[in-house]
Protein backbone atom coordinates (compact mmCIF):
# COMPACT_ATOMS: atom_id res chain seq x y z
CA UNK A 1 0.00 0.00 0.00
CA UNK A 2 2.90 2.38 0.66
CA UNK A 3 4.64 1.63 -2.05
CA UNK A 4 1.35 2.94 -4.28
CA UNK A 5 0.77 5.53 -2.38
CA UNK A 6 4.36 6.62 -3.17
CA UNK A 7 3.87 6.69 -6.85
CA UNK A 8 0.41 8.25 -6.87
CA UNK A 9 2.54 10.97 -4.58
CA UNK A 10 5.43 11.10 -7.42
CA UNK A 11 3.10 11.01 -10.13
CA UNK A 12 0.89 13.68 -8.95
CA UNK A 13 4.00 15.46 -8.13
CA UNK A 14 5.40 15.39 -11.60
CA UNK A 15 2.19 15.95 -13.87
CA UNK A 16 1.83 19.61 -15.24
CA UNK A 17 -1.54 21.21 -14.16
CA UNK A 18 -3.87 22.91 -16.93
CA UNK A 19 -3.95 26.37 -16.37
CA UNK A 20 -6.96 27.78 -15.14
CA UNK A 21 -8.53 28.78 -18.23
CA UNK A 22 -8.82 32.96 -18.40
CA UNK A 23 -9.99 35.78 -20.66
CA UNK A 24 -6.48 35.76 -22.79
CA UNK A 25 -7.42 31.63 -23.12
CA UNK A 26 -10.65 32.81 -24.84
CA UNK A 27 -9.10 33.29 -28.49
CA UNK A 28 -7.67 29.61 -28.21
CA UNK A 29 -11.48 28.68 -27.29
CA UNK A 30 -12.88 30.96 -30.23
CA UNK A 31 -10.62 29.60 -32.90
CA UNK A 32 -10.30 30.79 -36.52
CA UNK A 33 -14.56 30.39 -36.74
CA UNK A 34 -16.10 32.69 -33.93
CA UNK A 35 -15.06 36.51 -33.70
CA UNK A 36 -13.84 37.62 -30.61
CA UNK A 37 -13.30 41.59 -28.93
CA UNK A 38 -12.42 41.95 -26.07
CA UNK A 39 -12.10 45.69 -24.47
CA UNK A 40 -11.16 46.80 -21.20
CA UNK A 41 -8.37 48.29 -18.57
CA UNK A 42 -7.67 47.12 -15.67
CA UNK A 43 -7.14 43.47 -13.52
CA UNK A 44 -10.37 41.23 -14.04
CA UNK A 45 -10.49 39.24 -10.53
CA UNK A 46 -9.95 35.20 -11.63
CA UNK A 47 -13.39 34.17 -10.40
CA UNK A 48 -15.21 36.85 -12.94
CA UNK A 49 -12.30 36.12 -15.71
CA UNK A 50 -13.00 31.97 -15.02
CA UNK A 51 -17.23 32.32 -15.59
CA UNK A 52 -16.97 34.68 -18.51
CA UNK A 53 -14.48 31.37 -20.11
CA UNK A 54 -17.13 28.89 -18.85
CA UNK A 55 -19.79 30.81 -19.85
CA UNK A 56 -18.46 30.93 -23.66
CA UNK A 57 -17.49 27.40 -23.71
CA UNK A 58 -21.08 26.51 -23.29
CA UNK A 59 -22.67 28.25 -25.83
CA UNK A 60 -20.18 28.08 -28.56
CA UNK A 61 -21.07 24.00 -29.32
CA UNK A 62 -24.13 25.59 -30.72
CA UNK A 63 -22.74 27.26 -33.75
CA UNK A 64 -23.50 30.28 -35.30
CA UNK A 65 -26.34 31.49 -37.71
CA UNK A 66 -26.69 31.49 -40.83
CA UNK A 67 -25.04 35.03 -42.09
CA UNK A 68 -21.65 34.58 -40.61
CA UNK A 69 -19.51 33.70 -37.67
CA UNK A 70 -20.64 33.80 -33.95
CA UNK A 71 -19.41 36.93 -32.28
CA UNK A 72 -18.04 37.08 -28.84
CA UNK A 73 -17.78 40.73 -26.77
CA UNK A 74 -16.45 41.22 -23.59
CA UNK A 75 -16.24 44.90 -22.57
CA UNK A 76 -15.08 45.33 -18.82
CA UNK A 77 -14.23 48.32 -16.85
CA UNK A 78 -13.87 49.01 -12.99
CA UNK A 79 -17.13 48.00 -11.92
CA UNK A 80 -18.39 45.43 -14.22
CA UNK A 81 -17.35 43.26 -17.08
CA UNK A 82 -20.21 42.71 -19.89
CA UNK A 83 -20.50 39.77 -22.14
CA UNK A 84 -22.48 39.08 -25.13
CA UNK A 85 -23.01 35.81 -27.46
CA UNK A 86 -24.53 37.43 -30.43
CA UNK A 87 -25.57 35.06 -33.59
CA UNK A 88 -26.28 31.75 -32.17
CA UNK A 89 -27.70 29.20 -34.14
CA UNK A 90 -30.45 28.07 -31.64
CA UNK A 91 -31.33 29.51 -28.33
CA UNK A 92 -29.25 28.00 -25.57
CA UNK A 93 -30.84 24.57 -24.44
CA UNK A 94 -32.62 24.78 -20.95
CA UNK A 95 -30.17 22.65 -19.28
CA UNK A 96 -27.11 24.25 -20.21
CA UNK A 97 -28.79 27.84 -19.60
CA UNK A 98 -29.83 26.73 -15.69
CA UNK A 99 -26.01 25.36 -15.46
CA UNK A 100 -24.99 29.17 -17.06
CA UNK A 101 -27.31 30.88 -14.41
CA UNK A 102 -26.28 28.92 -11.08
CA UNK A 103 -22.26 29.68 -12.16
CA UNK A 104 -23.02 33.85 -13.27
CA UNK A 105 -25.75 34.19 -9.67
CA UNK A 106 -22.16 32.44 -7.98
CA UNK A 107 -20.06 35.64 -8.86
CA UNK A 108 -23.21 37.92 -8.29
CA UNK A 109 -24.10 38.69 -11.96
CA UNK A 110 -27.34 38.32 -14.16
CA UNK A 111 -27.57 36.62 -17.45
CA UNK A 112 -30.04 36.64 -20.25
CA UNK A 113 -30.90 35.63 -24.03
CA UNK A 114 -32.94 36.81 -26.52
CA UNK A 115 -33.33 36.63 -30.32
CA UNK A 116 -30.76 38.51 -31.97
CA UNK A 117 -33.26 40.37 -34.20
CA UNK A 118 -35.72 39.97 -36.96
CA UNK A 119 -34.95 37.04 -39.29
CA UNK A 120 -32.73 33.80 -38.95
CA UNK A 121 -29.50 35.46 -40.00
CA UNK A 122 -29.49 37.39 -36.56
CA UNK A 123 -29.67 34.66 -34.53
CA UNK A 124 -30.00 34.04 -30.35
CA UNK A 125 -27.83 36.40 -28.24
CA UNK A 126 -26.54 35.63 -24.68
CA UNK A 127 -26.26 38.34 -22.88
CA UNK A 128 -23.90 38.35 -19.11
CA UNK A 129 -23.18 40.75 -16.78
CA UNK A 130 -20.85 40.34 -14.09
CA UNK A 131 -19.03 42.52 -11.41
CA UNK A 132 -15.91 42.94 -10.90
CA UNK A 133 -15.76 43.17 -7.26
CA UNK A 134 -15.81 39.54 -4.92
CA UNK A 135 -19.24 38.18 -4.08
CA UNK A 136 -19.09 37.80 0.15
CA UNK A 137 -21.08 34.79 0.94
CA UNK A 138 -24.08 35.02 3.38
Amino acid sequence: MRELLTVLRVSAATAPRAAQPTLAGLAELCGAGVDLQVHGDGQVPLEVELCAFRVVEAVLPIGAALGGPALVRIEHGPDMLRLCVQRLASPVPRPVLAALRERVDAVGGSLATRAGGAGHEHGWQLDASLPMTEVVPS
